[in-house]
């Protein structure tokens, strides 16, 4: 007698095929759409699913039927406004208190199908059985207490990249606009730039994009323009790589210059998801050699109703970027300060100053609100007998130092 085997299907597992055979995608340009839903509440919290009406008219759902994979519940007496949210729930008053909502206007109570924390489909239908809009969704995508917020509410919500986490501070969004949206997100890039090296991280507070791309320019021949072949980087990063939940997208990468000098770079950003067609622009500027900046005039005493100052020159063909460089004395005592000295720019073969307070005008009035004067204010304070004067760039690379005695000098000197 042959053996008998019992086999077990999980369904489950093929629900997302199903779910296209069954209901097929939401029609194109349903006015009605499912926008965000809360599939896997905290304990003793209900589920609730919010609608939104993208048109101009006022919408009648009465006789309609909200589903899941297996179950439909009829929708009674509900009329949705122009461009407006409703969220369905069996408990109105619970929605009201946790998100602290000015009423309950916006929600409608009726008994919703039971959502499926692993994986399940949400579907609207008209009171014929037509398909309004459909949704398909897994667990994996969210977690506990988050709302699922619809990305794009004019493409099909079947898949990850147009069925977000919520990233509200309440873990959801109910009757406002997805914290996901674009007007809600920022998308940015900022750039670590030094010698050898560009350093960039995408900045992402909506934690998913599907694809985006970045290039890198450098102004090589200093045109003010930025050429074809300026062209340093042009590539297409995969969001699957680099989301993460509501946090930064930290990308690193190295480029190795034979240049010497400050040179402008241009990033740009473009992306199917949100409008990252933008442009942001920063500085490379080459790790100098020692003395291509020199400590060429202090003044460690100063005349009275004057102040104490630290003259620069830059003896380069190239402007200097000052930003993160320190000057420190013998002990150290400022070697954990900037000086203040960031956004400040030497010309090529200029003279810079940094002045301990703003009595330094009194002595040279005719620099007052020139740029190539810094005041530092406290940060400045050189030894009246002798000390050590250093400067460092951004690695601690001595660029120039110099040692002085009172003895050397004449007073007020």
């Amino acid at each position: 007698m042959p053996s008998k085997h019992r086999i077990y299907i999980d369904y489950r597992r093929y629900l997302l095929v199903l779910f296209v055979a069954l209901f097929g995608y939401s029609p194109a340009g349903s006015q009605i759409i499912v926008s965000e839903f809360m599939y896997a509440p905290q304990q003793g919290e209900p589920e609730w699913i919010e609608i939104y009406n993208t048109s101009e008219s006022e919408i009648s759902l009465d006789s309609a039927y909200l589903c899941d994979a297996s179950t439909c519940k009829k929708i009674f007496n509900l009329t949705v406004k122009p461009n407006s949210y409703i969220v369905l729930t069996n408990d109105v008053n619970f929605i009201v208190q946790k998100y602290a909502l000015p009423n309950s206007e916006a929600l409608h109570k009726m008994a919703i199908p039971s959502l499926n924390n692993d994986r399940d489909a949400i579907v609207l239908k008209d009171k014929n059985g037509d398909i309004i809009d459909s949704v398909y969704y897994e667990g994996k995508w969210g977690k506990s207490g988050i709302s699922l917020e619809r990305l794009h509410f004019d493409k099909p919500a079947i898949s990850q990249s147009n069925l977000l986490p919520s990233i509200a501070a309440l873990g959801a969004t109910p009757v406002a606009e997805n914290s996901i949206s674009s007007s809600n997100c920022n998308f940015d890039v900022s750039a670590n730039i030094s010698n050898s090296i560009v350093a960039y991280s995408i900045d992402n507070n909506c934690h998913l994009v599907r694809n985006f791309g970045i290039q890198i320019s450098i102004d090589y021949d200093k045109s003010g323009t930025f050429e074809k072949n300026e062209l340093l980087l042009d590539s297409s990063i995969s969001a699957q790589e680099y989301s993460k939940y509501s946090d930064s997208i930290d990308i690193a990468n190295l480029f190795i210059y034979k240049l010497k000098g400050r040179y402008e770079i241009l990033f740009e950003l473009f992306g199917e998801d949100f409008d990252l067609n933008k442009k942001f622009y920063g500085y490379y500027q080459s790790q100098l050699d020692s003395r291509d900046i020199v400590i060429n005039e202090i003044m460690p005493i100063p005349l009275p109703n004057s102040s104490e100052y630290i003259e620069l020159y830059n003896s380069t063909a190239d402007s200097i970027d000052l930003s993160g460089y320190r000057i420190f004395d013998e002990s150290g005592s400022f070697s954990k300060k900037y000086m203040g000295l960031s956004d400040c720019i030497i010309s090529p073969f200029s003279y810079f100053a940094i002045a301990s307070d703003s009595s330094f005008f009194n002595q040279f009035p005719n620099l007052l609100n020139s740029p190539k004067v810094r005041v530092v204010k406290s940060q400045l304070t050189l030894n009246n007998t002798s000390d050590m004067v250093v400067l460092a760039d951004t690695y601690g690379k001595t660029i120039d130092s110099l040692f002085y005695s009172v003895n050397w000098r004449n007073a007020y000197v």
